[in-house]
């Protein structure tokens, strides 16, 4: 039997045809490989930065509720897991048991570090500085 189209692959027997298993249906944690239920899931509330002027979000920009600093790729970042509320590092400094903007109250344990985000240009807190120079790394 001979194709007529080329991209379709023929059937010898080094290329079997083979029974693909259906995908599954549950949406599965990427860290631990487990199913997740929607009930599980945690809605993340940012504060955004708005202008005295305008009560709109100014460019898409994030603030922390407490100090009002600007949120980046290189803050350290926590939330709430009752209320889903983003704070930055200075959350750890005050000891409060409800949260600054809904008064849910909360404990050390129900505090959540979120994993901060690189690019190619920003260094996301890690030391970049080359230890060992050799031929390679001098430009």
């Amino acid at each position: 039997m001979e194709l007529k189209s080329f991209w379709i692959p023929s059937l010898t027997p080094e290329n079997k045809e083979s029974i693909i298993a259906k995908p599954s249906t549950n949406t599965i944690c990427t860290e631990g490989g487990h199913s997740l239920k929607l009930k599980q899931l945690i809605s993340v509330h940012f504060t955004p930065i708005r202008s005295k002027d305008d009560k709109s979000n100014t460019d898409g920009k994030y603030c922390c509720p407490i100090c009002k600093k600007t949120l980046s790729n290189s803050s350290q970042l926590q939330m709430l897991k009752r209320c889903g509320h983003v704070f930055c590092s200075c959350l750890s400094k005050f000891d409060s048991t409800g949260c600054y903007v809904c008064d849910k109250p909360f404990t050390k344990d129900t505090i959540i570090s979120l994993q901060r985000g690189g690019t190619g240009y920003a260094g996301s807190g890690s030391k970049l500085e080359a230890e060992k120079y050799t031929p390679t790394a001098i430009i």
